[in-house]
């Protein structure tokens, strides 16, 4: 990694690199975006974080595959309502208004088929498993890290009612098991937790 990606902030690197292939979005949009008053984790810091991984990995991506992903992970959360169930393809409707040229890029395509499948992070493909891989990362971390998210999940779905989150809440995580047998101890402990600690 060079030195420009090790003393940026991962968004104002990813911005200036996806502006230098058409993506004519600015820094302060970005931020305005993932700062808005609803969101709990899917905010300027998830996006970081995401970038982050994807710039360390860089060197294992080759060049086209690596904007693809850059860009993915600028828009796949740029449109993040979660009464809404179309914010995907809203984030892609923003990422093509942001497009310099009307032609079709394949890298840009990919890059709108990896927003596209975050909503059922569906392992079509090599580039959208790794993708969603990076954006779930969570769900390897430690317990006090998913007691964070935890948190901040639910401050983002309180409008749904307790017993309607904890239901849905609980089958995501059931289900996210197989996936990250590596942390199963923790993601048990995260089930047990939801179990107990909402109003039914």
């Amino acid at each position: 990694m060079d030195k420009k990606v090790c003393y940026m902030d991962f968004i104002s690197y990813a911005v200036e690199f996806i502006n230098e292939y058409g993506i004519d979005i600015t820094y302060d949009e970005v931020i305005k975006r993932y700062s808005e008053s609803h969101r709990h984790f899917h905010t300027v810091e998830h996006l970081n974080d995401v970038l982050k991984q994807i710039l360390k990995q860089r060197n294992q991506f080759q060049t086209s595959d690596l904007v693809s992903l850059i860009i993915a992970a600028v828009f796949h959360d740029i449109v993040y309502d979660p009464q809404r169930r179309d914010n995907e393809e809203k984030s892609v409707e923003v990422l093509k208004s942001y497009e310099r040229f009307p032609i079709s890029d394949f890298r840009l395509e990919n890059a709108k088929k990896i927003i596209l499948a975050t909503k059922t992070h569906d392992k079509i493909h090599e580039l959208i498993y790794n993708f969603n891989k990076i954006d779930c990362s969570i769900l390897d971390r430690s317990y006090d890290d998913l007691l964070v998210w935890e948190e901040q999940i639910s401050k983002e779905y309180e409008f749904a009612g307790w017993k309607e989150y904890k239901e849905r809440r609980i089958k995501f995580l059931e289900l996210s098991i197989p996936e990250h047998m590596n942390n199963e101890d923790n993601l048990k402990r995260l089930i047990d937790y939801v179990k107990n600690n909402y109003l039914s």
